[in-house]
């Protein structure tokens, strides 16, 4: 079943986001690298207000190597590297999505500060 998001009211939005983070499981350790891929469109945006958790579900798609992030974004895209001081660990779970490698959920925002750098993949 589709969702058609443009219908979402705030109530649905924040019930969505606690649904989403139920269902993450928590991490086992900390990873030690964090990436972030987006399409290209998105890398001026990101660059000067950093990344922004999604507006219904409420996280943002991190992988620990970056070419496991190829495996969400078609592309052209960007990948960030993601300063890890930035980050609140209690905010970071497994998902359940990716099962043959690890995806991270955040509940959180990451200031632009936070971005290390990034490559662009063509």
């Amino acid at each position: 079943m589709q969702i058609d998001l443009s219908k979402v009211t705030p109530e649905m939005s924040e019930k969505m986001k606690e649904i989403m983070k139920s269902t993450a499981l928590p991490l086992d350790k900390p990873p030690t690298k964090l990436f972030h891929a987006t399409k290209t469109g998105n890398t001026t945006s990101i660059l000067e207000n950093g990344l922004r958790p999604h507006e219904h579900y409420g996280e943002i798609y991190f992988c620990d190597r970056e070419k496991d992030c190829l495996k969400f974004v078609k592309k052209p895209c960007v990948i960030f590297e993601i300063d890890l001081r930035y980050i609140d660990m209690k905010e970071m779970y497994l998902s359940r999505e990716a099962k043959q490698f690890q995806a991270l959920q955040y509940y959180g925002e990451v200031p632009k500060e936070a971005i290390k750098g990034w490559r662009a993949h063509t």
